[in-house]
């Protein structure tokens, strides 16, 4: 036995796509209205990559009012 890889029902034989006979109906059926929200992946890609660079900044910003402060540190351990 298999299970479905939407809802993890039990199928009596593997299919190709893994879904189960009423995961399937519900997968080719769509409303045309959010269509473009869920297969326009260009948009999507485009967010992605935006979000990915702005975690990139902060993670830099952080990083370097780190090591900032961790020069400031050593110089006053050190007496500079």
């Amino acid at each position: 036995m298999t299970h479905c890889t939407r809802c993890g029902r039990r199928l009596k034989a593997p299919t190709p796509t893994g879904l189960g006979p009423v995961c399937a109906a519900k997968a080719a059926t769509r409303c045309e209205a959010t269509a473009d929200l869920w297969f326009d992946t260009e948009v999507l890609a485009q967010r992605a990559r935006e979000r990915l660079a702005r975690h990139i900044d902060i993670e830099t910003t952080a990083a370097q009012a780190q090591t900032m402060y961790d020069f400031a540190q050593a110089r006053e351990r050190c007496g500079l």
